[in-house]
């Protein structure tokens, strides 16, 4: 990303912030993959009754420049505290580092603790 930042305190509402992100995600399937959304919603279902090509699909948000641009936006801004503005444009980006994005939520959501 190039933009220098820190990882915000986690604030006592913690769980609405992680259940608003997961409602971001699952209306995409809902909306893109719905048949996809309700097999990962199978409590039942085991991994025998996954095909390959619908194991690769869990990724496919990321391929949704919109979606994937707002999901990773409410990420940063949630979890990090940025030492200047982040442009749309950076958040849109193929060249944007999701997993730097996903490490500093982990740590926001006290998934991770700093040793």
């Amino acid at each position: 990303m190039g933009v220098p930042f820190e990882v915000k305190p986690t604030p006592i509402n913690i769980s609405s912030v992680k259940k608003e992100r997961q409602e971001m995600i699952r209306s995409w399937y809902e909306q893109n993959k719905p048949d996809l959304l309700s097999k990962m919603d199978d409590k039942t279902a085991t991994i025998e009754d996954w095909s390959v090509e619908e194991v690769q699909s869990l990724e496919d948000w990321k391929s949704d420049v919109e979606f994937r641009a707002s999901y990773c936006k409410f990420t940063g801004e949630k979890s990090m505290k940025f030492s200047k503005p982040v442009s749309d444009e950076i958040w849109a980006s193929n060249e944007l580092e999701l997993s730097t994005l996903e490490e500093a939520w982990d740590f926001f959501v006290e998934r991770r603790q700093v040793p």
